[in-house]
């Protein structure tokens, strides 16, 4: 009986991992609490928002990941084991890096840019305008769009058309914009997760080590801005076993 007993009773030194409240304030580097910042439990995709005083309240297991979201901050994930009530999480400023930067006189803002150059013509046949044979019924609609653009049939029968929507920097820079309009939120939601302060806490590297792993990262993985946070979280984990097990211990 008494050997029963202890067969039933859990080993010495094991936990059992339970649903637990995750509760902390969310505050920026300089210390000040960071409202509405979002609250999501990867694991099950469920979340909350901090309220005005950066606090928040969520369900998870210790084995679950927990993204802290704020479009003003970097994003970061932290493992909810190793977080405690009361714990306070600090955020990073985010900046945005500009590669180039040129003035226009289209309005005081991008939002301005971005308006006057998608309301710009999209119609004007330059072969037209320099009064060479047109085919009746032109069967082009949208010069901007890629398929009109790369099909023979445009070439054949518009070719100085043809050539000034290929290589005009204007019109590409057009094209670029409305590309990366369509596409704002599905970067924005893959850079949450793929950026250098998430995958450093992610695998726990920093400095020389983490830019080693970026590296071999970028290399190898499949993910874009097309997947969901949990495929680019899990893929990201597939590639750290894989470069642990090839580099060694860490």
């Amino acid at each position: 009986m008494i050997l029963l007993l202890y067969s039933f009773m859990p080993c010495s030194g094991q936990e059992i991992d339970s649903l637990r409240y995750i509760s902390g304030t969310i505050v920026s580097s300089e210390n000040i609490p960071v409202p509405y910042t979002h609250v999501i439990n990867l694991r099950t995709g469920r979340g909350m928002a901090s309220d005005s005083s950066g606090r928040f309240k969520i369900r998870a297991f210790s084995r679950d990941s927990i993204l802290f979201r704020n479009l003003s901050y970097e994003e970061t994930i932290q493992s909810a084991e190793n977080i405690n009530s009361g714990d306070t999480i600090r955020l990073t400023d985010r900046y945005f890096a500009i590669k180039e930067l040129r003035i226009y006189t289209w309005g005081s803002s991008y939002a301005d840019m971005k308006a006057k150059m998608k309301s710009m013509p999209v119609t004007e046949n330059i072969a037209e305008k320099l009064g060479l044979p047109q085919q009746s019924g032109n069967p082009v609609s949208n010069f901007r769009n890629p398929e009109v653009l790369s099909n023979p049939l445009f070439a054949y029968t518009n070719p100085v058309d043809f050539l000034y929507y290929n290589l005009s920097k204007k019109e590409k820079s057009i094209r670029k914009v409305m590309e990366i309009e369509s596409n704002a939120e599905l970067i924005k939601r893959f850079e949450s997760v793929y950026n250098r302060n998430t995958i450093g806490n992610l695998t726990g590297l920093a400095d020389e080590e983490l830019d080693k792993f970026l590296i071999y990262l970028n290399l190898n993985i499949l993910c874009d801005f097309h997947c969901t946070e949990i495929q680019v979280v899990k893929e990201i984990f597939s590639i750290w076993e894989e470069y642990k097990n090839k580099s060694g211990p860490h």
